[in-house]
């Protein structure tokens, strides 16, 4: 379990914005957030949490044992070929060592150049991040807010 805590704890890409918009939550989940004092978005689909996740302190989660049930649920590609044996510790840091770059340079361009999306996904590619590479095609709202959701 040390690995897989490692692992998500350097990454954290599923919580800062950079893959999902939000967290669908239950009614008890919104319920506590909104009692802490923390915005929620409200959609047909139900309250979520914004991302990045108010809750993450650098790539670590503050309310880790409290989290939604979508985030616990939530396993992205790269961690499953961990489990299985697919790529190694090192192998998984490098990968999310390449994103966070990509991102330092992505994220301001794709403000101000709306094509910038197919460049993002051919540098993704490249990257050797292809699970990424189709999030990032099949980025829709109503798909981004089932993040973990059981029934999606």
């Amino acid at each position: 379990m040390g690995d897989v805590t490692a692992l998500c704890t350097s990454c954290a890409l599923c919580c800062n914005g950079a893959l999902f918009q939000a967290v669908r939550l239950d009614s008890g989940e919104a319920r506590a957030l909104k009692v802490a004092g923390r915005h929620l978005l409200a959609s047909a689909q139900g309250p979520s949490l914004p991302q990045p996740c108010p809750l993450l302190r650098g790539s670590i989660c503050g309310a880790y044992a409290e989290r939604p049930l979508g985030c616990r649920r939530f396993e992205c590609d790269m961690l499953r070929a961990f489990r299985r044996g697919e790529l190694t510790l090192n192998e998984c840091l490098a990968r999310i060592d390449r994103v966070r770059r990509f991102l330092v340079i992505w994220v301001p361009c794709q403000e101000d150049e709306p094509g910038i999306a197919a460049s993002a996904s051919h540098l993704l590619e490249l990257a050797g991040l292809r699970e990424l590479v189709q999030a990032a095609k099949e980025r829709k709202p109503s798909e981004l807010q089932r993040l973990g959701d059981p029934a999606g």
